[in-house]
């Protein structure tokens, strides 16, 4: 067995333009600046920011930095795994809000979902359900 990876926010995507939606809705972007395994670091023109990975909803990179990361993973707790990669889904957050395109990528505690150009890698723990569309 494969053990399922927990993020795919790593520190390969350091240096990169981030754009964070939280839970609450508020948007942060800038640089992606340090990744550890609760908090992110982001570099903004006037300030810097350290956020709490459990107060993220989505973070939106470019399709091609998260695709094909895990696909091939799986533990017996999860339903959603890799094998699931390629379908179109709709992922339903908390608070109502949706996002729909195609899964890429499933790691212990993210879902990414290409859409629109762009990859979101969605919080498991701001998600109520994901729909699969085929």
């Amino acid at each position: 067995m494969v053990r399922m990876p927990q993020t795919m926010i790593t520190e390969k995507l350091v240096g990169r333009s981030i754009y964070i939606e939280l839970v609450d809705g508020e948007i942060v972007e800038g640089i992606l600046d340090h990744v550890s395994n609760y908090e992110l670091g982001v570099r903004r023109r006037d300030e810097a920011l350290i956020i709490f990975r459990h107060a993220i909803r989505s973070v939106r990179v470019r399709e091609n930095e998260v695709a094909g990361i895990v696909k091939d993973c799986c533990e017996d707790q999860h339903i959603l795994d890799g094998s699931y990669a390629g379908y179109d889904v709709t992922v339903r957050f908390i608070g109502g809000k949706e996002l729909s395109g195609k899964l890429l990528s499933v790691s212990r505690y993210e879902v990414a979902v290409a859409s629109g150009g762009y990859a979101y890698v969605a919080n498991k723990g701001s998600i109520s359900y994901i729909k699969l569309i085929g």
